[in-house]
């Protein structure tokens, strides 16, 4: 993955603490006269002034740094024969709870010990694509934005959607079944869950259910500016769900100092929708080299760039898949069978195998390029091996919709 995005521009290591003066570097008015000719010339910027106890790795609030040593002491001592611990990280939309992830499991693994983490987010997954709850076993830090680092997890399902209110019960089902797998298959590992932005109304009813299946032994609740009242509220209905876990509130990214520092150094990021659709091409193979953001107009992906990619993609053999061969779920919508060829054409599913119960084990996603009414076949692009692909029994269509970059 590449290092050159969120939570992975700097090193997150034992830098020390470093103080700077106000034009960023030198000494002196001739100092700072000759930085900004300099800085004129190469057409670049010198980082703002930090605070003097300011760490030179990823800037983030100083309680999170705070936290994420004390919970990675826990997260450490778990092993084989013991209860392991598990947090989960809650909070509204947009307050850093990915950030904080990356930042505690990274610094989780500096120990050298393995970490689980499900992926409980099904609309900006951290790992994996969209639509998807996910089981991963961690051994390397994760750098750079998400469609940077995607990986194959332990296990996976399909929700369909990139909310779960387009079926909660199923998406409750997956996290059940994902951390049985966690219980079963990784005793002793530690695990870090993180969930949805949605903590109200039914979202509220929902992660309450996450929070009662997987008994955290720590609920870390991140939460807006001036918005502590409405954090502790969260709190105090998921440890009913979860009564032995410790609480823990920490300020979100939102409108702190350095959020406003780090926008200064980098612009604002994706939206959402954009960050599903990065990481969806880059899955697909369809991603520019060091693409970071999709191109600001429909027109932008008429450029060279976009266009060989998408060519790429375009040109490989689709795999051929007798309609007959494989169980085909519609996840949000009832589908006569005489009409699933069409309502399969052009769209994006998931490649299972598993039978056509709960309990599907993903492969990996796949766009139906086109079918054949007569011969009752589909033509799949798809970057799952041919074994992997041999063994797949399931298609499920959901509501996810294809990139705008494959629709030109």
């Amino acid at each position: 993955g590449g290092g050159d995005g969120e939570g992975g521009a700097w090193d997150d290591g034992d830098a020390d603490d470093a103080e700077r003066d106000d034009d960023g570097g030198g000494s002196g008015d001739g100092g700072g006269a000759e930085l900004r000719a300099m800085q004129t010339r190469l057409g670049v910027r010198a980082l703002p002034t930090l605070r003097p106890s300011a760490r030179l790795g990823a800037v983030v609030p100083a309680a999170w740094e705070a936290a994420a040593d004390e919970l990675c002491s826990d997260l450490r001592a778990a092993g084989v024969g013991t209860a392991p611990p598990v947090v989960l990280l809650c909070g509204p939309r947009n307050v850093g709870k990915s950030s904080f992830a990356r930042l505690l499991c990274n610094r989780a693994l500096s120990g050298g010990q393995p970490l689980a983490f499900l992926e409980c987010d099904v609309g900006q997954p951290e790992m994996t694509m969209p639509g998807m709850v996910a089981l991963h076993v961690l051994r390397a830090p994760l750098l750079g934005p998400p469609h940077t680092h995607l990986r194959a997890p332990l296990h996976c399902r399909f929700a369909g959607d990139a909310s779960p209110a387009a079926d909660p019960r199923a998406y409750v089902a997956c996290v059940s079944e994902l951390l049985e797998c966690w219980r079963r298959e990784l005793p002793g590992t530690a695990l870090v869950v993180n969930t949805c932005g949605w903590v109200s109304g039914l979202g509220l009813q929902l992660l309450a259910d996450v929070a009662h299946v997987a008994q955290p032994t720590t609920l870390v609740c991140l939460h807006r500016p001036a918005a502590e009242a409405s954090a502790e509220r969260l709190l105090a209905t998921l440890g009913a769900a979860a009564a032995a876990a410790r609480r823990l509130l920490l300020p979100g990214l939102a409108g702190s100092a350095e959020a406003a520092l780090t926008a200064g150094l980098v612009g604002a990021g994706p939206s959402a929708a954009d960050c599903r659709a990065l990481s969806l091409l880059a899955y697909l193979g369809a991603l520019p080299a060091g693409a970071r953001a999709l191109p600001g107009s429909d027109g932008g992906y008429a450029a060279e760039a976009w266009q060989r990619p998408l060519r790429r993609l375009l040109a490989r053999p689709p795999a051929v898949v007798p309609l007959a061969a494989v169980n085909v779920r519609f996840l949000h919508a009832t589908v006569d069978a005489t009409e699933h060829l069409h309502a399969l054409n052009a769209t994006l599913v998931a490649l299972g195998r598993g039978g056509g119960g709960g309990g599907c084990e993903v492969l990996g996603l796949g766009i139906v390029r086109s079918v054949d009414e007569r011969a009752a076949e589909l033509y799949v692009l798809t970057p799952i091996d041919d074994g992997a692909l041999a063994t797949v029994d399931t298609i499920l269509r959901g509501s996810l919709e294809l990139p705008l970059a494959l629709m030109q």
